[in-house]
């Protein structure tokens, strides 16, 4: 039996397109559905914001039922689903039984945000552990009293107060999607105090006697050279 794991997503795009997302997480008539989605609950569409809110359960991980790397043989769903539907989604779930939490934001296909942190969830039973004192005893690892909330639950870990904070919206809505995670590693410009500016991935990937970059530096100090001597 897998373990429930529990998002929560922000879909952003036009509301039948909305819809269409989600109907794609509750039956499998479409070929690009998602999998083993146990339930979503699905907020009303904000037209002011092109958004609606889904949370639910599913089985083990967004990565598992959402992604490439699980029941879809290969297949990110996220990706296409989001590219075929025009859409921008951000995701954040937590799988307490493992002890991990997952972040991603998608915009029209491309894949802006992918993370997953690991987290602990502590529960101090005040029924039975009627003191502090009492629970740690037998709870050495559990954090101090102040991280315990009214219902007795501690998380260390994961995202924090981060988790479910939302980084997307329609104000930055065009017909481009977002830049990848890849691009951005290699579009990335660092420029100098001259306004001139270099590649960084570029330059990460010379190394000091790189065989080419000293050939040529040979080749201009004997052209120089060469100058100098018919002058």
């Amino acid at each position: 039996m897998a373990n429930d794991c529990e998002f929560i997503m922000k879909i952003v795009g036009e509301k039948r397109d909305c819809e269409e997302f989600i109907s794609r997480m509750q039956y499998y008539e479409n070929p690009y559905h998602f999998h083993r989605i146990f339930n979503v609950d699905v907020s009303d569409y904000q037209y002011e914001d092109k958004s609606c809110y889904a949370f639910g359960t599913c089985a083990w991980s967004l990565e598992s039922c959402c992604r490439a790397s699980g029941y879809s043989n290969g297949t990110d769903l996220f990706s296409v689903n989001t590219k075929d539907l025009n859409l921008k989604i951000e995701a954040y779930s937590r799988e307490p039984g493992m002890g991990f939490e997952e972040h991603y934001i998608y915009d029209k296909g491309c894949c802006l945000t992918d993370e997953c942190l690991e987290f602990c969830l502590y529960y101090w039973d005040k029924s039975y552990y009627e003191t502090y004192e009492k629970y740690i005893k037998d709870n050495p690892d559990a954090p101090d009293e102040e991280y315990f909330d009214e219902n007795g639950e501690a998380i260390v870990g994961g995202f924090g107060e981060e988790y479910g904070i939302w980084n997307i919206s329609c104000n930055d809505e065009s017909d481009e999607p977002g830049e990848s995670m890849e691009e951005a590693k290699y579009e990335e410009l660092v420029y100098s105090e001259t306004d001139d500016y270099h590649d960084v991935a570029h330059e990460d990937s010379i190394e000091e006697n790189d065989p080419i970059s000293e050939f040529f530096k040979a080749f201009e100090e004997a052209k120089s050279a060469l100058i100098q001597t018919e002058n």
